[in-house]
């Protein structure tokens, strides 16, 4: 049994029910400033949870920013020494983001991913962007070695090198609407709003992409 615990749903089951808090980490970042070594505050807790409701563990972070303070050990919340912290968690609960998962550095996809779990939507869109012209431009590169006379005339009419959405229109030319087109071109889209426009993407336009 832990310590300390909260009331509060649980992400998993979706039921209001006594939440244990089995791990609650201040994150820290160390570097050496010329002198020594220095450890200070990366504004993000490790936390793990259990819920009493449904039995399933929870793992995830709370980014508090280092601009807002920074959360104390858990005794320090306990006033009435019971081990609730309902109310100080009540707080914060809502900004918690669960079951983050592993950050697998191979592959732009899959960093995009660990953006968009972690609440970075501009950075996810934005490498879902890089990741659909990666892709594009492998395939632009296969289809022209297979139709070099085709492409050869097509140029004739374009600029040397052709823009994302020109590359996609012209691989799918028999049906501009196909599935393949139209994510393709909704990730170049929302990519763009992001990277050159300084749209703030939100999560709702940043799902369609995960």
């Amino acid at each position: 049994m832990s310590e300390y615990f909260f009331i509060n749903t649980c992400p998993k089951c979706k039921k209001t029910a006594p939440i244990d808090i089995t791990k609650w980490k201040l994150g820290t970042v160390s570097f050496n400033d010329g002198k020594e070594k220095v450890t200070e505050l990366s504004g993000v807790v490790y936390f793990t949870l259990f819920c009493k409701s449904c039995e399933q563990g929870i793992a995830g972070i709370f980014d508090y920013g280092l601009n807002s303070g920074h959360p104390h050990d858990l005794q320090q919340y306990d006033a009435k020494g019971d081990g609730d912290l309902s109310n100080f968690f009540s707080h914060i609960y809502n900004r918690f983001r669960f079951d983050i998962p592993p950050f697998h550095r191979a592959g732009i996809y899959n960093e995009a991913m660990f953006c968009y779990c972690g609440g970075a939507y501009n950075a996810a869109v934005t490498l879902c962007r890089t990741a659909i012209d990666m892709r594009v431009n492998l395939m632009w590169g296969e289809f022209k070695l297979k139709n070099k006379e085709k492409i050869k005339e097509y140029l004739k009419y374009k600029r040397k090198f052709l823009s994302l959405y020109e590359k996609i229109k012209y691989l799918f030319p028999e049906n501009e609407h196909s599935l393949e087109s139209n994510i393709s071109n909704i990730i170049r889209i929302i990519g763009n709003e992001s990277a050159h426009e300084g749209n703030d993407i939100k999560k709702r336009r940043c799902r369609i992409m995960a």
